[in-house]
């Protein structure tokens, strides 16, 4: 579908304009294609569908006492809309670090939910200019950015490529 030079050009130039945008969203002309990245909540990946974010439970902001298999290192963590108990995972109890890192990650995505990529290609009609879709690719489950990286933005559009 692309040449080796469109690839490039489509990938660095959507690369920077996700990462200039508000919510990571770009689209690029390349000759007569046109390529559009939309950010979109993901609505079907929860935390429970991953271990390495630990355990959460819903909570009353006044519960003092744990649910049960949650042991000392349980923390609450509070959100714009609810309070939750989360239970870190055992490997990282021991490293303030990652300990630190993991309930921040968790938390924000307790308070944003995961993000969704869509990539659609399309072909602009020769005779009417009209366009007409190609090809589209998703990959959802993406932790919630709230400072992206120029790594983290190719990670996504290359993802998006290589599974047109």
């Amino acid at each position: 579908m692309f040449t080796d030079y469109q690839l490039a050009v489509v990938r660095d130039t959507l690369s920077e304009r996700m990462l200039d945008s508000y919510d990571l969203s770009a689209s690029v002309e390349v000759d007569a294609f046109k390529v559009t990245v939309e950010q979109i909540p993901d609505e079907h990946t929860t935390l429970s569908d991953y271990d390495c974010y630990g355990e959460v439970a819903y909570a009353r902001r006044f519960q003092s006492e744990r649910p049960a298999g949650f042991d000392g290192a349980a923390r609450k963590i509070h959100t714009r809309d609810a309070t939750y108990w989360w239970q870190p995972p055992s490997y990282i109890k021991d490293d303030p670090l990652a300990l630190s890192q993991t309930y921040v990650m968790t938390k924000d995505i307790l308070e944003y939910g995961f993000s969704a990529f869509t990539m659609r290609v399309m072909r602009k009609c020769e005779c009417c200019g009209a366009y007409t879709e190609e090809a589209v690719s998703s990959v959802g489950g993406w932790e919630p950015m709230t400072q992206p990286t120029m790594t983290a933005v190719l990670d996504i559009v290359e993802y998006l490529i290589e599974s047109l």
